[in-house]
């Protein structure tokens, strides 16, 4: 009962962080700690759910042929997906690189 006061109260807390689209720092710094709040409530609630599954095997074979259903028939969008994240880290990682440089660059000019 307490998860879904949690669960709520974090929907809440979300809503009021998306209805602030000012982009400021206090805003992204608030999205990472609500994300992070929720996953730790998903992954507590989770650990109980788990638990209960791990004792009925035919229930653990049946999620695993339904994850294979899905996962096979989104199989498409799924590789697009990852695609799209691996080259947004290629981006990302060129992107720290250069400023990583220029940090260096300015550093140096200041001496």
């Amino acid at each position: 009962m307490s998860e879904t006061k949690n669960v709520t109260k974090l929907t809440a807390v979300k809503n009021e962080v998306k209805k602030s689209k000012s982009g400021s720092k206090v805003d992204v710094v608030a999205t990472g700690i609500v994300t992070g709040v929720g996953a730790s409530i998903i992954m507590l609630a989770g650990q109980g759910i788990v638990k209960a599954l791990v004792r009925r095997p035919l229930v653990m074979f049946g999620m695993g042929i339904a994850t294979g259903y899905f996962s096979y028939k989104h199989r498409k969008q799924i590789i697009s997906v990852s695609d799209k994240v691996a080259e947004q880290g290629k981006d990302f990682v060129l992107r720290q690189q250069e400023s990583f440089k220029e940090w260096i660059e300015d550093h140096h000019d200041k001496k």
